[in-house]
């Protein structure tokens, strides 16, 4: 059994990318990189991943992960969830009931259905209901804000039976940050604090009707797509930090940025899949373990090296390795077959002037 049965991206909706390029002015080229490893751990860490209906049609980087991604979802590894029967109704109660044309959101999303060939299943999944009850509990809890308290000479008791009836005035629009920032009239304009707290309470219910529906975990600690919804579930996480210092620590890190996708399933599905879940979480000896997910997702040009036979190899072999790919290359060493560890041993290791990699120096003995 993997660490999780399945995992919901919520990072790749659009909320996300939105905040960490807009709002947060982060790169794309980096937030986009942080989605695709992302992508690749929770995959790698559980039995199915899931995206949501409507980031296909929302996200750039949702989008880019499933065509980049293709045979992950043809073999059922990875689906898109939604509530409607079919990904197409999904599109048009979108268009035609939440985001009407006056949405900003409509024109990006929802003017032409363009077809779809990933694998979508369909669940009992109460966005607004979920939106709504984290909305009327922050009113009991008496949390509500206070750029939204100190706007308006109002009793206390106002203020409340303001709050609660935004929503209402937002439908049947989706709730979303953009319908719901012109109801609130806050100096007549919305400040960035204002649309970081809508959005956020939003993301809220929006994640957690997702993973209650589909019991499923999330992907937290994430530095560029965080909204913050870590913070409110009760379900804990994979970190990614956590994750990420692992790859770098045991070598992985490009080896699992750049596999090719064949690569990735054939790993996940072998005898070391479950080995490499743990490893990713520290929770499994990497002694014997690195080499096989090296040998399993570099490709055969990146390890010619390794297959060498004796007749052909040369009498000197160098072999240049960044800091953080010391330890997989140690262990890719140690552990050639035979005949080919025979002829060679560890000459010399040391550390370039730059200080930017190790070299590996193998001088034939014979």
């Amino acid at each position: 059994m993997f660490p999780r049965a399945e995992i919901f991206c919520h990072f790749l909706d659009l909320y996300h990318y939105e905040n960490a390029t807009v709002h947060q002015g982060y790169r794309p080229d980096l937030v986009e990189k942080e989605a695709r490893l992302a992508f690749r751990i929770a995959y790698m860490y559980s039995e199915r991943i899931s995206i949501s209906a409507s980031a296909v049609f929302e996200s750039p980087i949702a989008s880019s992960m499933i065509l980049n991604h293709a045979p992950l979802f043809e073999i059922g590894d990875a689906r898109i969830v939604g509530k409607d029967s079919s990904l197409t109704g999904h599109f048009y109660r979108k268009q035609q009931l939440h985001y009407p044309e006056s949405s900003p959101i409509h024109n990006s999303a929802y003017t032409r259905l363009i077809p779809q060939t990933s694998s979508y299943e369909s669940y009992y999944i109460d966005v607004s209901g979920e939106v709504r009850r984290y909305w009327k509990s922050i009113c009991e809890k008496d949390k509500i804000p206070v750029w939204f308290r100190n706007q308006r000479s109002l009793f206390p008791s106002q203020v409340d039976d303001l709050w609660m009836s935004i929503l209402e005035r937002v439908y049947p629009r989706a709730l979303v940050t953009p319908h719901i920032l012109p109801i609130l009239e806050i100096n007549g304009r919305s400040t960035e604090v204002i649309w970081q707290d809508v959005s956020t309470m939003v993301d809220r219910g929006y994640v957690s009707s997702h993973i209650l529906s589909l019991n499923a975990s999330l992907i937290s600690d994430l530095r560029y797509l965080a909204m913050g919804s870590k913070e409110s579930h009760e379900l804990k996480g994979l970190s990614y930090t956590g994750v990420l210092r692992n790859l770098w620590k045991f070598g992985l890190y490009d080896a699992l940025k750049n596999a090719e996708c064949e690569r990735l399933v054939s790993l996940k599905w072998s005898d070391a899949g479950q080995q490499v879940a743990r490893l990713l979480t520290g929770g499994s000896s990497a002694d014997t373990l690195v080499p096989v997910v090296v040998d399993a997702l570099l490709p055969a040009r990146r390890k010619g090296i390794f297959d060498m036979h004796v007749e052909n190899s040369p009498s000197i072999g160098i072999i240049v390795a960044l800091p953080e790919e010391d330890f997989a290359v140690r262990q890719c060493l140690g552990s050639m077959s035979q005949p080919v560890s025979d002829g060679f041993s560890l000459h010399e290791q040391r550390l370039l002037s730059n200080g930017f990699a190790y070299v590996f120096l193998y001088i034939d003995r014979k």
